[in-house]
């Protein structure tokens, strides 16, 4: 009897080539499986192998839906406007009032009474109840509401059970208020903007600290509030207030002024570094011709910026920011490091490891190369130490070759096909690593010597992230610097980044975006902002 361990029992086996997968979940079965060995879209693999019902990506009404994800397949109805998308909503509601009063077509009429008498007197009042008592008399419910009455009507009339009238709809709100749309009339869109702010302002509301700030106003989407411990107003519009409730910042401008911007994440990331390395820190360092550096190693001449991911978008920063930031830092000597929020929050120990290597301060433990042993790392040990030890995580490659210190592996290096459109290049240098806080003296040369004597290939390039690394580690292995890339853009929303090849525009299509908008238009619409990276050192090796 065979008997399987947990991680296996967690597998999944591929549907088409029935192929038992180290994947655990379907995302990763079809990025590092399905798409390179069967050539199938992602939203084709979820209708055909993962989805129990092959229509799934129909609307009722015949038209087809958004696909999401994987994990989430097809929205429910093709468009916010689907008349379905009504009847579906009108049906829970009818559920909702039978649960909650016992009666499907509960309405509130104590409610809607008074804000009839309150809009149109007494007059309406007696209709209202003349309605009551002849729906109590015919149908014995004075609640009562026809509603498989009315989709036999519109059924017999129009065709369509759930008709609504559009072109009516149009000519009666030109003659009342003259627009097709009583939102494109001034005085109706501001009534219905200040009713939004208000209920957007009093969900923000409601996450104040009452025992710091005390909310002294709020008119025309701009709220004041008072320090208690300063004592001193500040004003807030939406985003602001937002981006500050999100991050955790000082909701004051004396305690935190507007031009400082310190968060939370960058005192938490200063007192963290202080209290870890016994070294001389300079903190909002002003130096000619750059801005302010958050922390300065003066002594290691080593600078740290931490990127919030909103105010360093493209919504605030153009894209040679960060990159025009550190070539400044260069050219007097300082080499600058960029943190983004999204890493601080989840890859805090590996950002740790990044910069302990950095200033090479202790505690980094020592491991020499001539006492490890080379071996061939299979994909599942590949793939957990990369996303444990590397700030990008696991790629797939073709060969990955690992030192291992009395069976630990302690550094890798992994080879694949060159990819950007490199084809004048064999193989590409995809990821080089150690052990988080190890130095292991000669990994990168006697890794790479192995795989040039094992694979004999005629052409290597490597791509080195210049927002992390200097890239000194290429010519000590043989390489040779050859140029610089342009700035490489990343999607965020809110605390996430995400890769931008996720995102291309034919994904966008496939997933039943508009054809006619571009990616950035189209990514724009669902509310997701880029931001840009320093671009990267490209090196090469030649037989």
């Amino acid at each position: 009897m065979t008997v399987m361990t947990k991680k296996q029992s967690r597998s999944l086996i591929c549907p088409i080539c029935s192929l038992h997968t180290p994947y655990s979940s379907q995302g990763s079965l079809y990025r590092y499986h399905v798409m390179g060995e069967h050539n199938i879209s992602e939203t084709d693999y979820y209708r055909l192998h993962v989805a129990t019902d092959p229509n799934c990506h129909l609307c009722a009404c015949g038209k087809e839906k958004h696909y999401i994800s994987l994990s989430q397949g097809y929205t429910l109805f093709c468009n916010p406007k689907c008349s379905y998308r009504k009847a579906h909503c009108l049906e829970k509601k009818r559920k909702t009032s039978l649960e909650r009063y016992g009666n499907a077509n509960y309405v509130n009429t104590e409610k809607r009474v008074k804000t009839r008498r309150r809009r149109y007197g007494p007059k309406m009042e007696k209709i209202s109840e003349k309605i009551l008592a002849t729906k109590q008399e015919r149908y014995g419910d004075a609640h009562f509401n026809n509603i498989q009455q009315t989709r036999k009507t519109k059924l017999m009339r129009y065709g369509n059970e759930f008709y609504l009238n559009e072109k009516q709809q149009k000519e009666t709100n030109l003659e009342r208020y003259g627009v097709s749309s009583p939102l494109h009339d001034p005085t109706i869109y501001q009534k219905t903007q200040k009713t939004r702010y208000q209920r957007v302002f009093a969900k923000m509301i409601s996450q104040i600290d009452t025992s710091k700030y005390k909310v002294l106003s709020f008119l025309r989407g701009v709220i004041q509030i008072r320090c208690l411990k300063c004592g001193k107003d500040s004003t807030f519009s939406r985003k602001p207030l937002e981006y500050r409730l999100a991050h955790h910042m000082e909701l004051c401008y004396g305690c935190l002024p507007k031009d400082q911007k310190v968060s939370s994440l960058e005192k938490e990331m200063v007192g963290e570094i202080k209290q870890l390395f016994e070294v001389c820190i300079l903190t909002n360092v002003r130096i000619k011709n750059i801005k302010e550096l958050d922390v300065l190693f003066p002594d290691q001449k080593i600078a740290l910026e931490m990127n919030g991911l909103y105010y360093h978008s493209d919504q605030f920063k153009r894209p040679e920011y960060h990159l025009i930031k550190s070539q400044e830092c260069e050219k007097i000597g300082i080499r600058l490091l960029h943190i983004f929020e999204d890493e601080w929050l989840y890859k805090r120990e590996l950002v740790l490891s990044i910069l302990r290597s950095a200033l090479k301060v202790p505690p980094l433990r020592k491991v020499y190369g001539r006492k490890c042993v080379i071996k061939s790392v299979s994909t599942p040990e590949e793939r957990a130490f990369l996303d444990e030890n590397h700030i990008q995580g696991y790629v797939a490659s073709k060969v990955s070759l690992g030192l291992y210190l009395q069976d630990a592996l302690v550094s890798i290096m992994s080879f694949g096909s060159a990819r950007f459109k490199n084809h004048d290049y064999q193989y590409e240098l995809l990821r080089f690593c150690s052990l988080k806080n190890t130095y292991v003296a000669g990994a990168a040369g006697k890794l790479f010597q192995a795989f040039l004597a094992q694979n004999k290939p005629n052409s290597i390039l490597s791509y080195c992230d210049r927002r992390l690394f200097s890239g000194d580690v290429y010519p000590s292995i043989g390489m040779t610097y050859l140029r610089d890339t342009e700035p490489n853009y990343y999607y965020i929303q809110g605390d996430q980044r995400f890769n931008r090849f996720k995102f291309r525009k034919s994904q966008l299509i496939k997933s039943g975006f508009s054809p006619t908008k571009s990616e950035a238009e189209i990514m724009r619409d669902r509310e997701f902002h880029r931001i840009y990276d320093c671009g990267n050192k490209v090196y090469v090796w030649r037989r």
